[in-house]
């Protein structure tokens, strides 16, 4: 990949990350709300797998985050 390429793709996230905070109201929520996405995913992923079809060859993905009572 050439310069120009990693340049234009730098410059495409950054208009992303730009898009994220000026949607969230600051770098900490935009933060907030791609962690929740990630962990809704990955929770989501986790119950949907088919452990028979997979033979339990599955890797399982925990996230960090306590449900909070």
């Amino acid at each position: 990949m050439d310069h120009r390429a990693v340049q234009q793709q730098a410059d495409a996230i950054d208009e992303e990350i730009d898009a994220l905070i000026a949607e969230f109201g600051s770098a900490r929520a935009a933060i907030r709300a791609l962690l929740h996405d990630l962990t809704v995913l990955a929770n989501d992923m986790n119950a949907s797998t088919s452990r028979g079809y997979t033979r339990s060859k599955v890797v399982e993905i925990r996230t960090f985050r306590k449900d909070k009572a």
